[in-house]
């Protein structure tokens, strides 16, 4: 899921990816699990939510 700046990629491994892409856009520095990024994690995760009850997908990986 990508918004602005920001994109989160859920594992089925529990590998959970955060970027910065303004900051990083290579992707080298996972953000995911520091306390300064969870709301926006969280909102990421919300709107995944969100989507696949829409789309009735069903697929969980947290």
């Amino acid at each position: 899921m990508s918004e602005g700046r920001w994109k989160l990629v859920l594992a089925d491994t529990g590998e959970h990816e955060l970027f910065n892409l303004l900051a990083d856009p290579f992707e080298d520095n996972n953000l995911y699990g520091r306390s300064e990024h969870q709301a926006i994690a969280e909102r990421l995760r919300g709107r995944i939510a969100d989507w696949q009850k829409r789309t009735f997908d069903d697929w969980e990986s947290w």
